[in-house]
């Protein structure tokens, strides 16, 4: 009898994690599609597999949304669903600064980028991933630390996070 009940606490949780998720889609109207080229091969003692990806964000509405993210580190504004991955980041920069960027209406930002993936986790099939796009709009941002105040909340509350389509590294 008890496992019905956790099976059904589970099947809502879910649900609910699932409805959240999908709040954000569209509440924001930004949709995020990624699609991942053929592997490269990465060595650092052939731990990490490297994947070159691109990165749409696509602005469903009538209106321009504008967003903060970072001139450099701009990578920062997205997150992994997975402890096996990461986004690759900027090569060079001289000066990390708050910008703000706008994806007109009904178009496409793209961003081309990276994930590395250890590669037992692709060994142990830990190999589908989403990436989150946090969304801080402009009008929330007074300075940098209000940015970064709210990208570090909503990086830890992922449910805020604006996914992706399911990637799968092999």
């Amino acid at each position: 009898m008890t496992s019905k009940y956790i099976l059904l606490i589970l099947l809502l949780l879910s649900i609910q994690n699932r409805y959240s998720t999908c709040r954000a889609d569209e509440d924001s109207g930004i949709n995020i599609r990624v699609t991942k080229h053929p592997k490269l091969s990465y060595s650092h003692k052939n731990d990490w597999l490297f994947y070159p990806i691109e990165i749409r964000l696509i602005n469903k509405t009538d209106s321009v949304i504008h967003y903060g993210t970072l001139s450099c580190f701009w990578q920062e504004v997205f997150i992994i669903d997975s402890k096996c991955c990461f986004l690759s980041g900027s090569v060079a920069c001289d000066h990390n600064s708050l910008t703000i960027d706008s994806i007109a209406p009904n178009k496409i930002t793209t961003l081309n980028s990276g994930i590395y993936i250890d590669r037992s986790c692709v060994k142990s099939k830990k190999n589908k991933v989403r990436i989150g796009f946090i969304l801080v709009r402009d009008d929330e941002i007074k300075t940098f630390l209000d940015f970064d105040k709210l990208l570090s909340e909503r990086r830890i509350n992922k449910n805020n996070a604006i996914w992706s389509n399911l990637i799968y590294l092999k």
